[in-house]
């Protein structure tokens, strides 16, 4: 169940992702109807002059029609007034995609899929007749909607009390089920809390720590759910089998602790003699060159570093930018990624090579892994180590492009 959610999270994520980069934001006309009498004749309406005001006062008075007078008048007259809700229901025939600080859908129906991505998000008086697509921070939809397709939601306050007719797949924090909400299919939802008191059709399946099941809900199919306690609730508001599987956290003893830490250190030395290994192998006399940018050369590579970092991937993404060197561009992507990642081995070693200058009956292939072992001690210092880790990757970016610029020449 749980794979089943995960990947309709990531589909949720790459449709909504293409759908966001065609946002096409249009402008609604709003006409503005005054009270007035009209004539209807066929398909024609004309307002009423002042000549034949008698015959309609005749008709109509202080707004209100005649019983004796209505459709079948032959004067046909009729009064128009801004508060008809068919005049401001706008029909959409094709997909609509919206991207703001706050969305508001309302009086429209839409033809196609809708897609929407804002911090708050409410629909209200809107039919869409295709799937709906949902990211965001507080969704809220009302009763007077209905999806005649599916709902994807990614959100982390979602109210919901519409109909869908077909599935609904939820992910977020609070999720709510309103008592006027219908899904016709089935409910997926994944949620730090999920109260549903409405009608699911089909099966409800959910992954929560807290769920809450209203008197007013009804579920027609199966109820599976995952959770840290049972939910408490009449059995028979599901009509189909009950499955209730509870969450297990796993509390850390110190052993297990003790064990984390070992296997990060051992992974933090593994690393960087592999590095150092492959670097003698490659160019032998980098480990000799390197100790040569440490003491007070030190803050020259710690801003060539911070430089280096800074620039290159502008300097990546201009040569992509521009036609025949684009290669060259996304070379320099993976090449940079490299980089930093081996950084801090980088300035392992250079120290390393530094103390085997002055201990030489301690040899180099030796230091390095104590340096390493002392270097990832110090980062897990508070504080103190985030600052070592910091500018220990940009001494060692900035060593490692000084070593290359020296080798080219």
């Amino acid at each position: 169940m749980k794979k089943k959610l995960l990947s309709i999270l990531i589909i949720f994520s790459i449709i909504l992702s293409f759908g966001i980069t065609f946002v096409n934001a249009e402008n609604e006309e709003n006409i503005d109807v005054n009270k007035a009498l009209y004539r209807v004749d066929g398909d024609v309406v004309t307002p009423i002059t002042d000549d034949e005001s008698g015959s309609a006062d005749e008709i109509i008075q202080d707004g209100v029609i005649d019983e004796k007078q209505n459709e079948d008048s032959e004067y046909g007259i009729m009064k128009i007034n801004e508060d008809t809700d068919a005049q401001d229901i706008e029909t959409v025939e094709k997909n609509v995609f919206k991207a703001d600080s706050e969305i508001t859908d309302s009086k429209k129906t839409v033809n196609g899929n809708e897609f929407l991505c804002s911090n708050k998000i409410n629909i209200e008086n809107e039919t869409i007749n295709g799937d709906l697509f949902i990211c965001g921070n507080n969704v809220k939809i009302k009763e007077d909607v209905t999806i005649n397709g599916n709902v994807f939601i990614c959100a982390s306050n979602i109210e919901i009390d519409a109909k869908a007719l077909r599935d609904v797949y939820i992910f977020g924090q609070y999720v709510s089920i309103g008592e006027n909400a219908e899904i016709g299919y089935s409910l997926y939802s994944g949620s730090e809390i999920l109260k549903v008191a409405g009608t699911v059709n089909r099966d409800i399946e959910a992954v929560a720590n807290t769920i809450e099941i209203k008197d007013t809900a009804n579920i027609l199919g199966d109820f599976n759910y995952s959770a840290t306690k049972e939910a408490e609730f009449e059995r028979t508001l599901v009509k189909g089998d009950i499955n209730f599987s509870k969450q297990v956290i796993k509390e850390k003893t110190t052993a297990d602790v003790v064990f984390d830490y070992v296997i990060s250190l051992l992974k933090s030395v593994i690393f960087t003699l592999i590095i150092f290994l492959l670097i003698l192998l490659i160019s032998p006399k980098f480990a000799n060159n390197s100790k040569e940018y440490m003491s007070l050369k030190i803050l020259k590579s710690i801003g060539i570093g911070l430089a280096s970092i800074i620039l290159i991937p502008i300097v990546a993404i201009f040569f992509i930018m521009i036609s025949g060197t684009s290669n060259f561009g996304l070379l320099l992507i993976p090449i940079y990624i490299v980089m930093f990642a081996i950084s801090m081995s980088i300035l392992t070693i250079a120290i390393a090579s530094k103390l085997a200058e002055k201990f030489e009956k301690i040899k180099l292939p030796i230091l390095v892994p104590i340096v390493s072992v002392v270097l990832w001690l110090v980062e897990q210092i508070p504080y103190v180590g985030s600052l070592v880790m910091l500018f220990g990757v940009l001494a060692g970016f900035g060593i490692l492009v000084q070593n290359l610029f020296k080798k080219k020449h």
